[in-house]
């Protein structure tokens, strides 16, 4: 199993191919500006010194857009989270988002070496290994360094805040994670002892 696990992370296309029409520029301006006065209205802001909300969704869908050989070059999670103060709460809204991302990722459509998808979900490899290790911590995955794409808050009764963040991680990262823990995987398997059974007759 771990062969077949490596061999699946290395030659990986993560879904979510660009199938439909990208967005313009212009497109993609008038969707923030629409999307950031919605914000506005629920009480979100950009913080001090950060970029307006309208120009931190420009990025955003930006990202969301760019495409690489047919697929979204990043993919994008967010984490929201409430608490007493604003940096403690954008720590584990981050910690939210990292794990959303990897829970995103586990639950992708893979391709083998010859071209067949394979869905995670309820396949033969689901009921193996992959079934044990897919929603591991977010240790379990080393994504590198996620890439801030928007942070904003809003401020709640009784003094607490509610943050809310988007993190962007590139393909190209992902695939060598992915690779990068099923070798891990891979080597644990094979290191263990093999349990062989004797019949007496």
């Amino acid at each position: 199993m771990g062969k077949r696990l490596l061999l699946l992370a290395a030659v990986l296309m993560i879904g979510a191919v660009a199938s439909y029409a990208q967005m313009s520029s212009k497109e993609i301006e008038k969707l923030a500006s629409e999307q950031s006065e919605e914000y506005r209205k629920e009480g979100w802001k950009a913080n001090v010194g950060s970029m307006p909300l309208k120009y931190q969704l420009i990025k955003a869908y930006t990202m969301q857009e760019e495409v690489v050989n047919g697929h979204n070059k990043y993919i994008i999670a967010d984490g929201k989270v409430k608490g007493a103060a604003f940096e403690a709460a954008r720590v584990h809204a981050m910690e939210m988002a990292k794990r959303n991302m990897i829970s995103m990722i586990d639950n992708m459509t893979f391709t083998d070496s010859e071209g067949n998808t394979i869905n995670v979900e309820g396949s033969d490899i689901e009921s193996e290994s992959l079934q044990e290790t897919r929603y591991k911590t977010s240790s379990s995955l080393d994504l590198g360094n996620l890439i801030p794409v928007l942070t904003c808050y809003r401020e709640l009764p009784e003094g607490k805040v509610e943050v809310l963040v988007k993190l962007a991680c590139t393909r190209d990262n992902v695939v060598k994670a992915l690779l990068k823990r099923a070798k891990s995987e891979a080597k644990i398997q094979d290191s263990a002892p093999k349990v062989t059974s004797s019949h007496t007759l």
